[in-house]
């Protein structure tokens, strides 16, 4: 447990909304994107709450790393007077058993049991007395299926007087996404109390009901539902971030790899070698096709098959001028290759951000899902991204991005999409600029909603903005 008690927060005055939002509602979603300072806020607000009598404690429901370091890190950076325990050691159960601690912390994976194992919900939040009555859930996009750890959320959401949400990509997909995460916060009050219910009133669907799109007038209807809970805050309205670039660089795979990924597309099975790469199903083949861009691919014995280093070319053409350089892949056969080719990368370690923020490091490779979720300190020596394989999830895509893009970075940031020409590699590009253009719209929506109906002095003057659509139909 960490307890520190002389504060060093001092609020932006942009900030001010965010924690106000959060002491005035006792069930209430923030929609605040990556570095704007969601956590400190988050711990103001209870700070003030506590002085009031009005707060006794949270539980913490978050990614591994977000749940286990970083809000600890945050209170004792800011030196917020809480204590935090870990729920994962017996100290932890302990503090929660004696109600010893101002906040709780358990990651999504134990928020559900498996097989007959009980989850931390079931065992642990009943109708016995618990000693917290706040319920905060960070990352709730986490939660956007119907999952057994969001069923048992949205069960034990009764046994507390007190339940915020914090995300900075609310919709990734759709307005399809915010269901769940909403309903954890109101019971289903303002979307319906049943997934079902909701898709039925909002979408339509194909005949295999495998496809939702909005009817006319749906969206308007769901961001008026949703305003006076959800508080949005976006980046480029507060944040004097440098302009930031993407720039997407083609490169071309020779005949002979080209002609074997045409052939798995279309066969959904090829030989190389002495291997054999078979793609069982759509969502496997481009699994299987990503792959073969980055180059090399599994086998049908999990072996890596090499095939090519086609875009290593490029990278080398980055690393000459620009460093540090931040690369990003997603797969381990090409992260090796790239180690191998290039001997001033080193694999990412966040024991070393002390030597990355010192400029130690010319050049560090990372996995995204290690990246997008807890991370602070890549932009103080970093303005550059390289993009060796994209992700196909916008959460992931944008969180990482945002580890750039955020206070502390003062130049322009720059991010590189090295795609193979003709290939999955457009699909993935062109997937992610269709998707973030519609959640940036939802959140800008919702904000102009929030702007009408519930005027705040510490917010600067903004244009007005047209309303749009801003989940078209495909």
């Amino acid at each position: 447990m960490e307890h520190i008690e002389q504060m060093k927060f001092k609020p932006y005055d942009f900030q001010h909304s965010i924690i106000d939002h959060l002491v005035n509602k006792t069930h209430g979603a923030l929609h605040v994107s990556p570095g704007l300072g969601k956590t400190p806020c988050t711990l103001e607000a209870y700070r003030q709450l506590r002085e009031r009598g009005e707060f006794k404690g949270a539980l913490i429901i978050a990614p591994l790393r977000v749940a286990y370091l970083v809000w600890a890190d945050q209170i004792k950076e800011w030196g917020f007077p809480f204590t935090i325990a870990n729920l994962r050691t017996p100290e932890g159960l302990q503090a929660w058993k004696d109600g010893s601690a101002d906040f709780y912390s358990i990651n999504f994976e134990m928020v559900s049991g498996r097989g007959s194992k009980k989850g931390f919900l079931d065992e642990h939040v009943t109708n016995k007395s618990i000693p917290v009555d706040t319920l905060l859930v960070d990352e709730v996009s986490l939660c956007k299926a119907n999952s057994k750890r969001t069923k048992s959320i949205i069960k034990a959401r009764k046994h507390f007087s007190r339940i915020h949400t914090l995300t900075g990509t609310p919709a990734p997909n759709s307005p399809l996404d915010l269901y769940f995460p909403l309903k954890i916060v109101d019971g289903g009050e303002r979307l319906g109390k049943y997934v079902t219910h909701f898709k039925n009133r909002f979408f339509d669907s194909d005949f295999q009901g495998w496809k939702w799109t909005p009817k006319e007038g749906a969206v308007e209807q769901i961001q008026e539902l949703i305003a006076d809970i959800a508080h949005v805050k976006l980046s480029e309205d507060h944040l004097r971030i440098p302009d930031s670039d993407i720039e997407d660089i083609n490169v071309k795979l020779s005949a002979a790899v080209m002609a074997q990924y045409r052939a798995l597309e279309r066969q959904l099975v090829i030989q190389v070698g002495d291997s054999v790469i078979d793609a069982q199903s759509a969502a496997v083949l481009i699994g299987k096709l990503q792959q073969m861009t980055s180059g090399s691919v599994y086998d049908d014995e999990s072996e890596h098959v090499h095939l090519h280093t086609a875009k290593h070319a490029a990278l080398a053409k980055i690393l000459a001028k620009n460093q540090p350089v931040l690369v990003l892949t997603r797969y381990q056969s090409e992260m090796a290759a790239i180690l191998e080719a290039f001997p001033q990368v080193q694999k990412f370690d966040e024991k070393r951000m002390d030597d990355w923020k010192a400029g130690k490091i010319p050049v560090w490779l990372a996995n995204p899902a290690s990246l997008s979720h807890g991370i602070d300190g890549i932009q103080k020596s970093c303005s550059t991204i390289v993009w060796m394989s994209l992700t196909y999830s916008l959460e992931q895509y944008i969180q990482t991005n945002a580890r750039i893009l955020r206070t502390g970075q003062d130049t322009q940031a720059k991010i590189y999409r090295i795609l193979a020409e003709n290939t999955v590699d457009f699909v993935v590009a062109n997937a992610l600029e269709e998707k973030s253009g519609n959640q940036s719209a939802l959140m800008q929506a919702v904000k102009m909603l929030q702007r009408q109906s519930v005027p705040t002095a510490s917010e600067p003057s903004e244009k007005s903005r047209d309303r749009f659509d801003f989940f078209s139909a495909p």
